[in-house]
């Protein structure tokens, strides 16, 4: 005859598991809630920008905001990572810059936020090519 111990719930298993597959159960839950939120970040940052015109519209409402009376158009607008600068860059064409009765129109515009850019948010450096005045 078998012998059960009463103290010991019927159908239990998982007694005699390690204390490691424990751990790893909980880092892949912990790691799981963390892909899920950094996917919902991402996505309501992705919305946030459709809603206010694109990352174009964004881009040049908050140059105009800088400086009243700037009025600043962007064609077209692309970023991206450096991996081994460890920086974002930021292209603009066909950029209109409109104040107090100047036009300027830049073919290209660049941006490169680097790990000094976290603490200032300025770019570490900036260039402009093809630059006309009206």
């Amino acid at each position: 005859a078998e012998q059960r111990d009463s103290k010991e719930p019927a159908g239990r298993q998982d007694i005699n598991k390690p204390a490691s597959f424990t751990w790893r159960r909980r880092l892949s839950f912990v790691l799981l809630a963390f892909a899920v939120l950094c996917g919902v970040a991402a996505a309501s940052a992705l919305y946030v920008l459709d809603r206010r015109g694109g990352l174009e519209r964004v881009v040049a409402d908050s140059l105009s905001d800088a400086l009243p009376g700037l009025q600043t158009r962007i064609a077209s607008l692309t970023f991206r990572f450096d991996f081994d600068r460890f920086q974002l860059v930021l292209k603009g064409q066909d950029t209109d810059l409109s104040y107090q009765g100047q036009h300027f129109s830049l073919e290209t515009v660049r941006f490169i936020f680097g790990l000094s850019s976290l603490r200032t948010i300025l770019p570490e450096e900036n260039s402009a090519h093809g630059a006309g005045q009206d």
